[in-house]
């Protein structure tokens, strides 16, 4: 029953995340289609899974670290900023999903290896069965409604695209590589060849360095014996996000160098600059605790958007595709 029942979720949690599909970005008709409910889905469904571990969650919070840092990190501090910020706008566009988040990824970890492999495996399936209907029905058509030519396979933005083409990925890189037989083993590389060709068409940037992320840190403690190397990884990667603020800080944005960089970027250097400018004008209160103008500010355009409307792809690849 257990098996069933995941096998159901990850069906449900893929099609959350994915749907709506099958049109080409920009279509009117998906402006809001499924703006409310789909967001909804796609961060319930995983939450769902806590249900298959909870006796297992409870004691692990209080003797293993890394359910106690998603605890602190997720549920206990976004709920206290509450505390600081009592705004029912904040809760619900902000502190509700990630609560959601941080509870789907402690129920992702309490999985066993060979059950995060058939959620991986059935997520996979969703997004394989979407992406072939999409290159059945548009090809390899590349619209530029997102500023540069992309391939969109009938998914609405850039990001559903690549994460559809990445759990493809790992569907085939867990259920071909049973055995070791060289005319499998090149068909796995052919596959891999040719879904990794695809990201790169369809050109997100967040998958590509989320991706990027998780790769370096597999290899850190997959292969990496020592603690304090382990730890310095950890380091190196906090203080790359420290580097990348002092960079936009010094540099002037407008020209050279920093307008490459921000144009890289999709203009998200620019918005953590308006971040670091919006910090100085506050006093230490609303510094340390907030909220600060810029949180505000994003919460006004938020009520347009609904629910989860500033939920990180990060964090939404994580808790749909359990990375």
């Amino acid at each position: 029953m257990r098996r069933y029942l995941l096998i159901f979720l990850a069906l449900t949690s893929g099609f959350a995340w994915l749907y709506p599909a099958f049109s080409p970005p920009g279509i009117a008709d998906l402006q809001d289609a499924g703006a409310l409910i789909g967001r909804i889905l796609r961060i319930a469904c995983p939450v769902l899974l806590l249900t298959l571990s909870l006796k297992k969650i409870i004691r692990a919070v209080t003797k293993k670290k890394v359910y106690l840092m998603i605890f602190a990190s997720f549920i206990f501090l976004p709920l206290g900023c509450i505390a600081v910020f009592p705004d029912i706008n904040y809760l619900i566009y902000v502190v509700l999903p990630l609560v959601a988040s941080g509870m789907a990824l402690m129920g992702l970890l309490a999985l066993s290896e060979q059950e995060i492999s058939l959620w991986l495996s059935w997520v996979g399936v969703v997004a394989l069965l979407f992406i072939l209907v999409g290159l059945t029905k548009y090809g390899f058509e590349m619209p530029s409604y997102y500023g540069r030519p992309r391939l969109h396979l009938g998914f609405v933005h850039p990001t559903q695209t690549a994460s559809a083409l990445l759990s493809v990925i790992i569907f085939f890189a867990i259920n071909l590589n049973r055995q070791v037989v060289i005319i499998k083993n090149m068909l796995i590389f052919f596959m891999l060849t040719f879904f990794i060709l695809m990201m790169y068409f369809a050109d997100s940037r967040n998958t590509m360095v989320t991706s990027l992320f998780f790769l370096s840190g597999y290899i850190a403690f997959r292969y990496i014996r020592r603690p304090i190397l382990r730890k310095a990884s950890v380091i190196l990667v906090m203080l790359m996000v420290i580097v990348v603020h002092l960079f936009i800080i010094a540099i002037d944005l407008q020209s050279g160098i920093g307008f490459l960089a921000d144009k890289m970027s999709s203009g998200r250097l620019a918005i953590i600059l308006e971040l670091v400018q919006n910090l100085k004008g506050n006093s230490w209160y609303s510094f340390l605790l907030g909220p600060s103008a810029f949180v505000v500010k994003k919460l006004d355009d938020a009520v347009f958007l609904g629910f989860a409307a500033i939920d990180s792809v990060y964090i939404s690849l994580l808790v749909n595709y359990g990375i």
